[in-house]
């Protein structure tokens, strides 16, 4: 299978097309058939350099994976043709890419591959600041004044 990898930190021309061996999902696991991967602000980073904690080169970057489940492992309460994304810990720019399958989102029909990759570290990261970090309350509203923000 083709993955991107990043082969040093930089920018965006440290990305590499390469093969890989296909992965088999292990017990719990699902293998994804990716339609859309997400990108985003820790990826970007991580590519850099500037990440905490973030993956050494040569990795497969990415944490966010849309697709439908081609592959189910043992005890892994799934099936394959679900519709799904998966936030995963790095290695989603790649065709196919593993997840725990207690970790996976259902793809609403309507919904395509391409919205639903872009969806759980966006959503976690704003449910987390505004209710874990900034206790956002039932009744309370909250003013987004830019869509960056």
């Amino acid at each position: 299978m083709q993955v991107i990898e990043v082969t040093e930190f930089g920018d965006a021309s440290t990305l590499e097309r390469v093969e890989r061996e296909r992965p088999d999902p292990g017990p719990g696991e699902v293998r994804i058939d990716v339609k859309a991967v997400g990108v985003n602000f820790a990826d970007v980073m991580q590519r850099r350099g500037h990440y905490h904690g973030g993956p050494q080169p040569r990795y497969v970057p990415g944490m966010e994976a849309a697709g439908v489940v081609d592959a189910v492992g043992e005890g892994a309460e799934r099936e394959e043709g679900e519709r799904v994304v998966a936030m995963v810990d790095g290695g989603a720019y790649a065709e196919y890419v593993t997840a725990p399958a207690v970790a996976l989102f259902d793809v609403p029909e309507g919904t395509s591959f391409r919205e639903a990759a872009g969806f759980p570290v966006q959503f976690l990261t704003a449910h987390h600041c505004l209710h874990e970090w900034g206790g956002l309350e039932a009744d309370e509203r909250v003013l987004v004044q830019a869509a960056a923000g």
